[in-house]
């Protein structure tokens, strides 16, 4: 078992990572983005589940999971009923769903329970401080695209050779 210090600093990096990461990479745009985005998201959520199996002797559902399991299961067998050209696309949703749920489960496991009274605060927290964190940098390289200054940094920030606004 992780004590409840530790398990909280892995949710709060994880949940950064969440959050933050797919806004920071250099080409924030389809269709390089999505691999790097997704993946790293997804693996962070599996670490919160992970980190939530670990540090509680319980697994708690809330509602949100079980819609996103519910979805899931819909999304795989959706294409014996109606045609679908592109059955990836089901695959794609209910694996993508099928992990937001796990995510859920972590989360609620984690915040609901006597020894982590005040966890909620502190998750409810580090999700803001990172949302604001994303926003920012998400203005930043705006700025950086519009006013063309992005060219300066386009190791870091998407910037076209040809109009140095395009990004």
């Amino acid at each position: 078992m992780l004590n409840q210090k530790l398990s909280l600093w892995m949710i709060g990096i994880l949940l950064s990572i969440i959050t933050i990461v797919p806004f920071a990479i250099p080409f924030a745009y389809f269709p390089i983005s999505k691999f790097y985005s997704e993946s790293t998201s997804l693996i962070a959520g599996f670490g919160i589940f992970a980190v939530a199996v670990f540090s509680r002797q319980q697994l708690k559902f809330s509602p949100v999971a079980i819609a996103c399991f519910a979805f899931a299961i819909f999304a795989l067998i959706q294409p014996f009923f109606v045609h679908i050209y592109f059955l990836g696309n089901n695959y794609y949703v209910a694996i993508l769903f099928f992990i937001l749920g796990l995510v859920a489960l972590g989360i609620t496991s984690f915040v609901d329970g006597e020894e982590f009274s005040n966890a909620r605060q502190k998750i409810i927290l580090v999700i803001c401080w990172t949302l604001v964190m994303s926003a920012a940098l998400q203005a930043i390289i705006a700025y950086l695209q519009y006013t063309g200054k992005a060219i300066n940094y386009s190791d870091y920030v998407l910037v076209s050779a040809e109009q140095v606004t395009d990004g």
